[in-house]
């Protein structure tokens, strides 16, 4: 398996980095614990990050505010990385600033509608949530249609936005304010079933002699072969630079291994929507 990938005519490694975490938890993160976060990233080839300028609990541009003091701080890096910014976009089209598109959340339609309109050397990639309990773009033809054009899938909420790792038991384990508490899957209700995937999964992790969050990245990163060929690169978020170093590990899954995990998806169905209310109806359009 490449552990490079080609996103907007530039090489990134197999594994990107998510920001939104740094500005978008109820406490304060230091730029001494980002920065050393983001180095790890670099260090380990994860080149490709995904920010938003509505990224910020306390100020919606407090992401790119938190990037453009790195790259003050880390002048060296700004060549390195290749950048996915969510953004209002008319205002960057008018001025020019914009390289290519990376639509999120998009049907299979909406793509073939962006590539007769813009071109697919135009489009980035396609920004969707893909991870072991979030598997429908092989089944609504997103991923189909992704591999007929050669566009790569950036996929966001790799572990279920942490969910998947096993670092909680219950949803008491969420903090005060943490947004997750929203989402059906993180609710009491829904928990304790959903936690019997993680279970499963700790238990072939186990055996791997690996963590349940790079299992989770390297079935993600290795899913695409085999369903189609559809190139797939997953988004993981973290606030800690040993947590980033452990997560960007190399960890590659056999077949077996692969075939065991698909047997278990296919026998699991996770409880509650990907996220909640009014939102969930926005997902693929």
């Amino acid at each position: 398996m490449s552990d490079k990938i080609t996103i907007a005519g530039r090489e990134v490694g197999a594994t990107g980095f998510g920001l939104m975490a740094f500005t978008s938890r109820s406490f304060i993160i230091t730029d001494t614990e980002i920065f050393a976060s983001v180095n790890a990233s670099l260090s380990h080839g994860a080149n490709f990050f995904v920010l938003g300028e509505f990224y910020g609990l306390r100020d919606p541009e407090d992401n790119l505010h938190m990037l453009r003091r790195y790259f003050t701080a880390h002048p060296e890096a700004v060549d390195k990385v290749v950048l996915s910014v969510k953004a209002v976009v008319k205002e960057y089209i008018e001025a020019g600033k914009i390289g290519s598109f990376c639509p999120s959340e998009c049907s299979a339609e909406t793509i073939r509608k962006a590539v007769a309109i813009l071109g697919k050397e135009n489009i980035s990639c396609v920004e969707l949530e893909v991870s072991l309990w979030a598997t429908k773009i092989f089944e609504n033809g997103v991923a189909e249609v992704c591999k007929e054009f050669d566009i790569p899938i950036a996929a966001y909420s790799p572990l279920g936005r942490g969910f998947l790792t096993g670092q909680f038991k219950s949803a008491d384990d969420l903090p005060e304010g943490d947004m997750r508490r929203h989402f059906d899957r993180f609710k009491p209700e829904n928990f304790g079933k959903n936690l019997e995937l993680v279970e499963l999964v700790r238990g072939i992790a186990e055996r791997k002699g690996c963590t349940s969050s790079q299992l989770g990245l390297a079935w993600v990163r290795q899913v695409g072969s085999r369903r189609g060929g559809v190139r797939i690169i997953p988004i993981f978020g973290a606030t800690k630079q040993a947590q980033v170093a452990e997560n960007l590990q190399s960890v590659e899954l056999t077949d077996s291994e692969m075939d065991e995990i698909d047997g278990i998806l296919k026998n699991f169905k996770p409880t509650g929507g990907r996220y909640f209310g009014h939102l969930e109806g926005m997902l693929y359009q």
